[in-house]
């Protein structure tokens, strides 16, 4: 039986949804195809988090994390979609003037030199009772102290169902943890293929406060 040494939030996700698919997908190892929308949001969280950090040219940058990620990834499932068109979507989102005007504003709010912002910042969760700790990687975090997740989607999430995403609630008491300590709130920053006009939302009292041990109270 294959060992386990960390539990993620998608795997937790999984298990709570399903526990034979998480048995099938985390122990027993059996392959089975990523869904196009994923390969889609792993390239454009690779194309914004690298401008963020490092500048560049958008379309540039798409086409080179579209294209890594469109290799890493053994089996994918396209269905009704195909590469070349969401290559195609992918470009048009890059050359959005308002998701470029979002991504330069969290650029301003992202400085390398204050010890409190980040660009993919690795969490851990240690939870008592759980012999393996929860890893996961934040988005980003702005110099307001906030973090950020970056979201790809075919319609915008509603402000209900930002709030009660269980993955801020992971973030926040990861950090909160680990002594990092960041406002209380969550940031998601919604971009929709299908209507490339992205908003971020900055919800500050809508996530459960957490206590010293990372416990939601």
């Amino acid at each position: 039986m294959p060992e386990i040494d960390h539990l993620s939030y998608s795997s937790t996700t999984l298990y709570l949804l399903c526990g034979r698919a998480w048995k099938y997908h985390y122990i027993d190892r059996i392959e089975t195809p990523t869904a196009p929308a994923l390969v889609f949001g792993s390239a454009f969280h690779g194309m914004a988090e690298h401008y963020i950090a490092n500048g560049g040219e958008l379309t540039e940058l798409w086409q080179e994390s579209w294209t890594t990620q469109c290799e890493r990834e053994s089996l994918i499932d396209w269905g009704v979609e195909s590469q070349s068109g969401l290559d195609a979507t992918g470009q048009r989102m890059a050359q959005s003037k308002a998701i470029a005007e979002l991504l330069d504003n969290l650029r301003t709010q992202y400085d390398a030199t204050n010890p409190r912002c980040a660009v993919e910042k690795k969490v851990t969760l240690n939870v008592p009772g759980v012999p393996v700790p929860i890893i996961g990687y934040i988005d980003i975090i702005t110099a307001d102290g906030i973090p950020g997740d970056l979201k790809t989607a075919g319609r915008m999430w509603s402000d209900t169902k930002a709030s009660d995403s269980m993955q801020s609630l992971f973030y926040l008491a990861a950090l909160n943890q680990g002594a990092l300590r960041c406002r209380v709130g969550h940031s998601d920053t919604m971009c929709s293929p299908r209507r490339p006009s992205p908003t971020r939302e900055c919800s500050r009292s809508t996530t459960s406060p957490v206590n010293s041990s990372g416990c939601s109270t």
